[in-house]
């Protein structure tokens, strides 16, 4: 049965590395360094050196419940805890790996690979890296400035430090960090900068501004930075598109309850429909009365702001609204005008924050990820009195999204990539056969067990949440949402280990069971599998999209990427377990084939949503499918063996993955497991192929 609210309201603090770092926020007004030029040389400093940074040397990462945690140590405090591998790599500073003897051989590769690739591990069992894309982070600094709580002074430095590291040539920013600067990005940008204390005049914020002014100002930001303005009183809420709360009071065979969104799109939606209803918005200080004359072209007071409820500049939205949809959002503002009754609001408020409560108390205050984190924290923060423990709770769980790079910091999407990772870092153990070198299996042994604390083992409290038992999450457990690939992923790894390598059973054969049943219910009618639950609601539903930045995003669709991985472990459970559930089982594998042959394109690919295609990946397809020309393949692992380093790294090179097809997002450690993957498959599984088909021929 899952933990009641109440026990778990009583739980102390998972989050206490906010409260060790608290400070009063940076000021850059009289840093030395903050001047465009050296007063030495008088030469051009670039924007990266017009602003300080801190010592490196004395960050250090706390994991807690495989959460990572940032934190600042003093001068004596660092002398007494050196850093460590994984901290100084994540860093960008230079490791005690050693060089390693020149490969002569693919499994040379795979060996070099594997050795630098354990350094990183954690001590739990798992890996972890930053998981960074689009440019959501600022929400998180608005939402401790609502709620009246110092931003670190580390973290200020820092974030002033990626900003200037990462901004555009123009002064702007783009959605990703090789985007066009975009009126969302530069705004939120530049009042981050403002409120973590950077005077207007210091160059990257005047030149931020100057940017801004050029696309036209603030006044048509799309409706995610609306909203985060009017929290902030940058905005007026008679300009953002309506989310009625009532949405919540309908009856659920309504085809546009809200229970019916993705998942992407509900937590925000939640929250949103609060801010709006109630018209939430921090009392003016004098540096927001300031910002309100910065971010637009012509004065805030004479800013008609209803006349700009839908955009006029389109250069940042992936979807525009439909003249229908307008006609809807003006009867809704009737509605909330003139006919709405006061108790009918109250109970809509009352669903929407026991809602709220459910959705903390499952995630730990972490809620789903950046854009739901920062929406329900400006809710409750806008909601509650100051000091309240719910602010407190939420503001504490900020910190376990700051990732520290060697350009600074900014925020995880979520907070890490633990189980995805970790996943298939194990796959990629076991298809190079490193699973038989003793050398290696403690390694593999710790992955294991962090995995098998990792699964959910109950379910979720709050209404309208698919069941969990079974799954597992994308990052940690204490999120608390399961992804359907991500368990598929997970499953085989465990059963890799524990049923084809010899590992010890430290998973029952109940808990495997408990997965597949899972993976069973995430199917969607049309035979594919989305990524946090079945579909829900018709696709007629995108026409009520009003997040401009992002489209396809109101319902769980099926994915190639979800499908296959779901395909792939079904038929390896089955393997080990072939009376368990089988007749369904094979139904559900023969109806995703059925959904993936459909969804092939004329040129014979799939379009991916979540991913861009590597080197690695492309041999694994072409060893998997065993093509004959050895060749082809050959070539590409040239190239993976060559971009190996003398102390087996890969270097980062590009983004890895899409969000949403909207953004660029970073898995950094793919370019560890997938190469070590690609290498061993073709060792241990593509070369005997050849053999025999060669054999075949003769």
């Amino acid at each position: 049965m899952p933990e009641s609210r109440e026990s778990r309201k009583k739980e102390s603090s998972k989050f206490p590395i906010y409260n060790s770092l608290a400070s009063p926020p940076f000021r850059t007004r009289n840093v030395e360094s903050v001047l465009m030029t050296d007063m030495a040389t008088g030469s051009l400093l670039q924007p990266s050196e017009s602003v300080p940074r801190t010592n490196p040397e004395r960050w250090r990462i706390e994991v807690k419940d495989a959460i990572h945690f940032w934190r600042y140590l003093d001068e004596s405090e660092s002398l007494q805890h050196p850093q460590s591998t994984v901290e100084k790599y994540f860093l960008g500073l230079p490791t005690s790996a050693s060089l390693l003897p020149e490969p002569q051989s693919y499994q040379d590769t795979i060996r070099n690979g594997y050795i630098f690739y354990q350094g990183l591990q954690f001590d739990d069992g798992h890996w972890g890296c930053g998981y960074t894309g689009p440019a959501f982070g600022p929400g998180l600094l608005f939402a401790m400035y609502v709620a009246n709580k110092p931003i670190p002074k580390e973290w200020g430095i820092e974030w002033m430090r990626f900003m200037a590291t990462n901004v555009n040539e123009d002064g702007g920013w783009g959605l990703h960090r090789r985007g066009p600067s975009l009126i969302f990005t530069t705004t939120v940008n530049y009042v981050a900068l403002r409120i973590l204390g950077m005077e207007p005049g210091h160059p990257l914020a005047a030149n931020a501004r100057k940017c801004l002014l050029r696309l036209g100002g603030a006044i048509d930001i799309p409706q995610l930075g609306k909203y985060w303005l009017s929290c902030l009183n940058l905005y007026k809420w008679e300009g953002v598109i309506p989310v009625p709360a009532e949405l919540w009071v309908l009856p659920e065979w309504v085809p546009f309850h809200p229970w019916r969104f993705s998942l992407v799109f509900r937590p925000i939606f939640l929250a949103a429909s609060y801010l709006y209803s109630n018209k939430c918005a921090k009392p003016l200080d004098p540096l927001l009365q300031s910002l309100r004359e910065e971010i637009y072209v012509m004065p805030f007071s004479s800013i008609i702001f209803s006349n700009h409820r839908y955009p006029r500049v389109y250069m940042d939205t992936q979807r525009q609204q439909s003249l229908f949809l307008r006609m809807g959002y003006s009867a809704a503002v009737f509605w909330e005008t003139y006919i709405r009754p006061k108790w009918l609001h109250n109970k809509a408020n009352a669903i929407v924050n026991k809602l709220m409560e459910d959705e903390e108390q499952d995630t730990s205050y972490l809620c789903y990820a950046v854009p739901s984190k920062t929406f329900q924290s400006l809710a409750i923060a806008l909601k509650d009195s100051p000091g309240s423990e719910r602010v407190d709770r939420h503001i504490e769980a900020i910190s376990a999204y700051m990732w520290l790079g060697k350009d600074g910091m900014t925020s995880n999407l979520t907070e890490g990539v633990q189980c995805w990772d970790t996943a298939f870092s194990v796959q990629a153990a076991v298809e190079a056969g490193l699973t038989h070198d003793t050398r290696w299996r403690p390694s593999l042994q710790r992955a294991l067990e962090f995995l098998k604390t990792s699964q959910l083992t109950e379910d979720a409290c709050q209404d309208y949440r698919h069941p969990r038992k079974g799954g597992w999450p994308f990052s940690t457990k204490e999120q608390g949402y399961i992804v359907a690939d991500c368990t598929a992923e997970a499953l085989k790894a465990v059963l890799l280990l524990q049923a084809e390598c010899g590992f010890e059973k430290i998973m029952s054969d109940r808990s495997l069971q408990d997965s597949v049943d899972n993976l069973l219910l995430l199917q969607n009618p049309d035979g594919g599998t989305g990524c946090y639950e079945p579909k829900r609601g018709s696709e007629f539903l995108e026409f009520l999209n009003s997040a401009e930045l992002i489209d396809n995003i109101m319902i769980e669709y099926s994915f190639p990427e979800c499908t296959s991985s779901v395909i792939t472990a079904l038929t390896l459970f089955q393997r080990h377990f072939p009376m368990y559930r089988s007749a369904e089982v094979s139904r559900s594998i023969s109806r995703a084939l059925t959904y993936l042959i459909g969804t092939q394109r004329k040129d014979g690919s799939w379009f991916g949503v979540w991913a861009v295609v590597n080197t690695s990946w492309a041999v694994l397809a072409l060893m998997r499918a065993q093509y004959p020309e050895r060749s082809v393949v050959n070539r590409g692992l040239k190239l993976i063996k060559s971009r190996q380093q003398s102390n087996g790294e890969w270097l980062q090179e590009a983004p890895e993955g899409a969000f949403n097809k909207t953004a660029f997002v970073g898995y950094p450690n793919y370019k560890f497991y997938f190469p070590i993957m690609a290498l061993g498959r073709y060792v241990n599984a593509y070369l005997p192929f050849l053999e025999r088909f060669e054999n075949e021929k003769v």
